[in-house]
């Protein structure tokens, strides 16, 4: 239930697993990077709404979306877009975008993703009831 408390609204950066790998390491290897403290964060290909997270990686497993008002309506001060040009300037790590996330997400779900798809309808329909704000 905890999921449906942030709005569906609110800007949310995601970074791909594999960007933050790469952030990581060029942190250990880059001088400049030493003693600094940076943002990481996928960058303006990886700025989303909280609702299209959700709703785009449930779709990218074989899931239904959500339905629209499931979600707080109260606003969140916890969530925006981060300003990366510094980090992706010292570090180059942002190769990859929510696209390609959501890509990587439809590869892994494989043999499981046509069972989701026809599961999906009661899923749906488990999740929204899970949402205090329904």
């Amino acid at each position: 239930p905890t999921i449906f408390d942030i709005p569906a609204e609110t800007r949310y950066e995601c970074i791909h697993p594999a960007d933050a790998g790469e952030a990581i390491a060029s942190c250990l290897e880059t001088e400049s990077a030493r003693g600094r403290i940076l943002l990481v964060g996928g960058g303006k290909t990886c700025q989303v709404t909280y609702g299209d997270l959700i709703n785009r990686s449930l779709e990218a497993v074989g899931l239904a979306p959500l339905p629209a008002g499931i979600f707080s309506p109260r606003p969140l001060h916890g969530g925006d877009w981060m300003d990366t040009d510094e980090s992706q300037a010292i570090l180059r790590y942002q190769s990859r975008s929510f696209d390609d996330y959501l890509r990587d997400m439809r590869a892994r779900a494989g043999l499981l993703r046509p069972i989701l798809t026809l599961l999906s309808p009661l899923a749906r329909r488990w999740m929204a009831v899970k949402s205090p704000y329904r």
